[in-house]
């Protein structure tokens, strides 16, 4: 079963090397009801009893959907600053426990977090350029 979603947010940041804690994780989905069912059942089966509290068309209808279990999963419908289409054609991949997860690519990612524009968000984008900084030196020894 195969939804189309990227992965956002702080699990994001941490993947790119920033050294945070997390409590959730956030997705970024195509909200069309076939992939809002499909994202439903996988959550479902994942063990998210929340889920089934709620609808795919609920899911499609509201920008964000907050699903509160042993892991909290936010489903965002909408990004400020993104479009997803866009972003899903530009998206990274990132490799966790042999799973190829698709997410935002690090420009996304950065934009989405000066949209968003709280303080945590400020800063990550501080601490993800200076990564950026650290690795593109690293490349030219």
């Amino acid at each position: 079963m195969k939804w189309i979603t990227l992965l956002i947010g702080v699990m994001l940041v941490i993947a790119y090397g920033i050294p945070r804690v997390s409590k959730d994780i956030d997705l970024f989905i195509k909200a069309t009801q076939k992939n809002t069912e499909k994202l439903l059942k996988a959550l479902k089966e994942a063990g998210i009893g929340t889920a089934s509290l709620t609808t795919a068309k609920e899911i499609s209808d509201h920008e964000i959907t907050v699903f509160k279990d042993y892991l909290r999963v936010d489903i965002l419908t909408k990004v400020k600053g993104l479009d997803f289409e866009k972003a899903y054609q530009s998206r990274d991949f990132l490799e966790m426990d042999g799973l190829l997860i698709p997410a935002l690519n690090y420009q996304d990612l950065l934009k989405s977090k000066k949209s968003a524009g709280r303080p945590r968000d400020l800063e990550d984008i501080k601490e993800l350029e200076k990564v950026k900084k650290i690795l593109e030196a690293n490349k030219s020894l």
